[in-house]
């Protein structure tokens, strides 16, 4: 069973997907446009993409060090040329990706 809040959150994916199928070129309009008004535009509320944000109020806390050795042991490591840290949303998000494909 699907928590509500996420259930809520497929529908609104399922609803933007349904509003662009076949137009990946739209499609991936709208979406940088999404991830400029959520995470780099200058006005309040701004969502920080890293998870030691959350985790310590600060960037580069000590989850940073914890998702980097949970990587590690798992033999995963993040994209070569991704110039973000291990625990920005777009790296942790590939890593799911990648556990996934492992089952």
């Amino acid at each position: 069973k699907v928590h509500p809040s996420l259930g809520e959150g497929w529908q609104a994916v399922r609803l933007v997907l349904s509003d662009h199928r076949g137009d990946l070129a739209t499609l991936r309009e709208a979406l940088a446009e999404e991830y400029d008004l959520q995470f780099i535009l200058p006005w309040e509320p701004c969502i920080f993409p890293y998870e030691s944000y959350y985790m310590e109020k600060e960037l580069h806390g000590p989850s940073l060090a914890d998702v980097r050795g949970f990587l590690r042991r798992a033999g995963l490591e993040k994209r070569e040329g991704f110039p973000e840290p291990e625990d920005h949303i777009a790296c942790e998000l590939e890593i799911m990706g990648q556990l996934i494909a492992r089952q």
